[in-house]
């Protein structure tokens, strides 16, 4: 059996799990698979370990408690499924700092910014999601094109080693000379394992081999919280926010020949809740919850749950708020808006 993770949530992974025992016997055992939302999923859970996580650190800036914050690759503004107490917290810190390699809201909020580079440009590890650490190397060096060294007129004329614009280095990198460690990425490795056993062997790991997985066995979460009832016709339906082919991503959501491929902000709803509500497939409608009011197109389809409503999120559009993996949300689909 297979899940995705992000759309589930605990309690709808739990119940994966519990299917499978019971479905399982020795004559024919059954086994699942989930999947996570991102390629490094297994290995932020594994490195996060039991918190504080981010909403602990919200309070303590809430609080007063918390005067300064290091993004490493992370945007916060946007990235938070509570967006406007995100705001609110990040607002009253006294010194943002910002690793990155993309131009999100963090990286133009920042009172210090540190240009970092993207995976192709760089060495690293992910753990995927069966929890195989994989190693991978450097695509290329990063630069900048001859067309804005030369600004507009001849290349520069200096002869140098590098490439020009590779000042940028990977995050880890310059994170560690910030802690005033080495920035050398096997002996980064080499500390991991010394520190956590779970990742014996990383510093071995050649990047065309087929990897390790971590060493040590899982918990599962306790006992799942009983699930709200289901909407009835007339009340609330459930929103579930989750990722599309295009849009969502953050790297591909830049790109500006995806944009012609990406869709426009919509929703899918069953045709029979489609028909009780009034609405056609394709009819702009207004999608309210507890994020605010937006205008969206309405597909239908036969073959999703009555009284559920998938919400693809698509980055620099107002749907952006919803993040998947954050859970569902009460929402009411009205005529009008405009999508």
């Amino acid at each position: 059996l297979a899940g995705g993770a992000d759309l589930l949530g605990p309690e709808g992974v739990e119940a994966l799990l519990q299917t499978v025992r019971q479905l399982s016997t020795p004559e024919r055992p059954c086994g699942a698979t989930l999947l996570l939302a991102g390629p490094n999923s297994f290995g932020g859970a594994l490195l996060a370990g039991a918190g504080p996580d981010f909403d602990t650190i919200l309070d303590g800036i809430l609080a007063g408690e918390i005067k300064a914050l290091v993004c490493l690759e992370a945007d916060p503004f946007r990235d938070h499924p509570d967006p406007a107490r995100a705001r609110t917290a990040l607002s009253r810190l006294a010194l943002l700092v910002v690793l990155d390699a993309l131009p999100g809201e963090a990286a133009q909020r920042a009172d210090i910014f540190l240009p970092a580079t993207v995976p192709a440009e760089e060495a690293g590890t992910f753990v995927n999601h069966e929890g195989r650490m994989l190693p991978f190397a450097a695509v290329f060096a990063p630069g900048i094109s001859i067309r804005e060294t030369g600004g507009g007129n001849h290349p520069p004329r200096s002869y140098t080693g590098g490439t020009p614009g590779d000042q940028p280095r990977p995050a880890w990198a310059i994170l560690a000379e910030l802690q005033d460690e080495s920035p050398s990425l096997p002996t980064i490795r080499k500390e991991i394992e010394a520190r956590d056993p779970r990742f014996a062997g990383l510093a071995a790991l050649d990047p065309e081999g087929e990897g390790r997985r971590v060493t040590g066995g899982g918990t599962s979460a306790g006992a799942p919280a009983p699930l709200p009832p289901h909407c009835e016709p007339g009340e609330t339906l459930r929103l579930l926010p989750v990722e599309t082919l295009f849009g969502s991503e953050v790297l591909s959501s830049l790109s500006p020949p995806l944009a012609s491929v990406t869709p426009a902000p919509h929703v899918l709803l069953h045709a029979a809740d489609a028909a009780r509500l009034g609405l056609a497939d394709g009819e702009s409608a207004r999608l309210s919850t507890a994020l605010g009011h937006f205008g969206v197109r309405v597909r239908t389809s036969d073959c999703l749950a009555p009284g559920v409503v998938i919400l693809p999120r698509l980055r620099g559009t107002p749907i952006e708020v919803f993040i998947p993996g954050a859970g569902h949300l009460d929402c009411l689909i009205e005529k009008g808006g405009t999508a």
